[in-house]
């Protein structure tokens, strides 16, 4: 599956929230997310800027294989995904095959939807909160852009950069629990 995708950067939660309801999108999940990411040690998948991702939100488990596709605007991926029943399980096999973990994170997202593009609005420990935008093209990407108001050429609001290279971003273990924060966000998103 194609995965085109923006950042918009430090937003009011209550502000996007309040557009997507105008927009009538419906919220799919939410809560917090914990991620793993693995590499060969010999960084033979990063070097590609390839990786495998297992992630955790709302009960579901995700295994994924990210391959990167050229773009300067977009942050585009060939994603190969299959869902299981269990995180630590999912791990364990990545890493008996070989893989090491060079990223373990966890977030807080909130993942509406309208038609069909993603809008996930996210919170990292100790970052300001940000939103994404992913569909599955250009113009359905810049079209939500441009439906909340935000130009996408101001490249200081929107970004198609890893949020670690935006920010000083431990992603080695980044936690709420490391950074002292509470993630008491489900109020916000009713």
């Amino acid at each position: 599956m194609k995965e085109i995708e923006v950042k918009i950067l430090d937003i009011a939660p209550e502000d996007v929230v309040a557009k997507l309801k105008e927009l009538g999108a419906e919220k799919t999940e939410q809560g917090i997310v914990n991620i793993r990411a693995y590499d060969f040690p010999d960084g033979m998948l990063l070097d590609k800027g390839r990786y495998v991702r297992v992630r955790k939100i709302a009960g579901r488990v995700e295994l994924v294989f990210k391959d990167p596709i050229q773009s300067d605007d977009f942050k585009m991926y060939d994603e190969t995904e299959i869902v299981v029943d269990d995180f630590d399980t999912a791990c364990l096999l990545v890493e008996k095959i070989g893989l090491k973990c060079f990223r373990e994170m966890e977030k807080y997202r909130a993942s509406y939807k309208i038609g069909n593009v993603k809008i996930e609005i996210d919170k990292y420990p100790g970052l300001p909160w940000f939103f994404e935008v992913e569909g599955g093209s250009v113009e359905s990407v810049m079209k939500t852009v441009s439906d909340f108001g935000f130009d996408f050429n101001d490249k200081n609001k929107v970004s198609s950069k890893m949020i670690n290279e935006i920010y000083d971003l431990d992603e080695t273990n980044c936690s709420f629990k490391q950074k002292g924060e509470v993630p008491d966000y489900d109020s916000l998103f009713i």
